[in-house]
């Protein structure tokens, strides 16, 4: 019986989310489940664990070791291309999920507790919104390469309770930390950046403009009903207490596949009128949403590329909310403006930007 952990767990997990999964249909949920038992004795760490069934996301060398799991002192063999994780005998149920008859990883609760030593708080907070979220990056792809409309696999209250039961996590505070900011329910990366760099109080780093939720149904007013397209509306990033919400305008936008050499001919012509249905449906949403009172700000990928696009976006959030009587934007602005928080949201942006996740 072999175990997977660490960073190659979430490798393999990733790999499983993502639909590129050789073996047997694996199924996370996010649901509460019965735990796979898991016979410690059993856990054996040698480099005969077949992996085929990964494909390329499976191959593993001495540059990037593949991380196995032992319970026992005694079974930590010098293998060149494995790194062996000594693991606590006193982990709680759920820790383990069974992939194979003879194969466990880390579940996706103890992977954000494994990865908390390395990685900084926005990674983690990243980590947790992926794994809570439906999308999962692709291992081994260009940044920003994502399966979209899956299904989460833990939520953050999750993790939280399951690290609580741990006896000892290396960078526990940083964990800690990192739920403290992290959100259930994100469709994208961008989505995440938005909630993290906005949310984030001010001397953390971030705009100070949280909480947030994400995802959420805004409903019309009745007496506002026969008005609208549809009574119910979901915003990517909403502020309850603002009545605002941040709107991230995707590539597909803009993205034309012709002009990019991608396809042509039928398939071409089939895409322009699924995208045109979709940016239709969109702008009607927006329209929705602004005409029952909630303050829509539109976000492109170019408004999250330095600190002054975001300075943009976070204070027309914060106008809306002044609007409604919601906001100081005043001492807000005070706030903003210390040269040291400007520093450091130059800082939270570098962590936050594409290529600076975990893997």
């Amino acid at each position: 019986m072999y175990v997977i952990t660490g960073s190659s767990a979430l490798r393999l997990l990733r790999t499983i989310r993502c639909g590129a999964y050789f073996g047997a249909t694996v199924r996370f949920t996010k649901a509460a489940s019965a735990p796979d038992a898991l016979d410690q004795d059993s856990v054996v760490v040698d480099t005969r664990v077949d992996l085929e069934r990964f494909g390329d996301y499976g191959a593993f060398s001495k540059h990037d070791p593949l991380e196995l799991g032992t319970f026992s002192r005694n079974r930590r063999p010098p293998l060149k291309s494995v790194h062996v994780r000594l693991l606590n005998a006193e982990l709680p149920e759920g820790s383990f999920v069974r992939i194979d008859p003879d194969l466990f990883i880390s579940s996706p609760e103890l992977i954000a507790c494994q990865m908390a030593k390395d990685a900084t708080v926005m990674q983690l907070a990243q980590l947790i919104m992926e794994l809570c979220g439906s999308y999962s990056l692709r291992p081994l792809a260009d940044e920003d390469d994502c399966a979209f409309q899956i299904e989460a696999v833990t939520t953050v209250e999750r993790i939280r309770a399951f690290a609580n039961q741990v006896p000892r996590i290396p960078g526990r505070a940083k964990l800690k930390a990192a739920l403290d900011l992290a959100l259930d329910d994100s469709a994208s990366p961008a989505e995440t950046w938005l909630a993290l760099s906005m949310g984030t109080p001010i001397d953390q780093g971030g705009w100070g403009l949280g909480p947030f939720v994400m995802n959420r149904q805004v409903k019309a007013p009745e007496h506002l009903a026969p008005y609208v397209t549809r009574s119910t509306c979901y915003v990517d990033v909403y502020s309850p207490v603002l009545h605002a919400g941040f709107e991230y305008m995707g590539a597909n936008w803009h993205l034309d596949p012709a002009l990019a050499g991608m396809v042509t001919g039928a398939w071409l012509d089939q895409w322009r009128r699924e995208q045109a249905s979709k940016a239709t449906d969109d702008l009607r949403r927006l329209r929705d949403l602004q005409s029952i009172g909630v303050a829509i700000i539109p976000v492109t990928a170019a408004d999250l590329r330095t600190p002054e696009a975001a300075d943009r976006i976070a204070w027309a959030m914060a106008h809306a909310g002044e609007q409604r009587g919601a906001w100081d934007t005043q001492a807000w602005l005070a706030s903003l403006d210390m040269a040291t928080g400007r520093i450091a949201r130059s800082r939270l942006l570098d962590e936050l930007s594409p290529g600076n996740e975990l893997y």
